[in-house]
């Protein structure tokens, strides 16, 4: 078998073509199975293995149930935190944030320099 020598510009437009023909066939396969998926009823959906008993019962959210655990547990850590940090003035937490950004990407640049100077 001989060596093919193609330039980068016909390679980049065949492998081009092979992933746009190998996208079409995957976007039908998905058409196909999702139109064979859709029922004429129409059903509540659900997703869970938990019975009729279990899915009655009312449930926090987890994100509720995070901020309830947060607040109850440090609940004098939080509000120092909040009296410290947050004055209500938007212009006020953006300048923080830009100390906070500006000292890690100072960092950051730091650790590049070093990492290239000891090699």
């Amino acid at each position: 078998m001989g060596t093919v020598i193609l330039d980068p510009f016909t390679v980049t437009l065949a492998l081009t073509s092979v992933m746009l023909l190998l996208m079409i066939v995957i976007y039908a396969i998905v058409l196909s199975i999702r139109r064979a998926r859709t029922s004429q009823f129409s059903e509540e959906m659900y997703i869970g293995g938990e019975g009729e008993d279990i899915l009655s019962l009312k449930v926090p959210s987890v994100l509720a149930l995070y901020w309830g655990i947060i607040r109850r547990s440090w609940r004098r850590a939080f509000d120092i935190l909040r009296g410290a940090v947050h004055s209500g003035v938007l212009n006020e937490w953006y300048s923080y944030m830009n100390i906070w950004l500006s000292l890690l990407i100072l960092l950051s640049i730091i650790a590049i320099v070093m990492s290239v100077r000891i090699r």
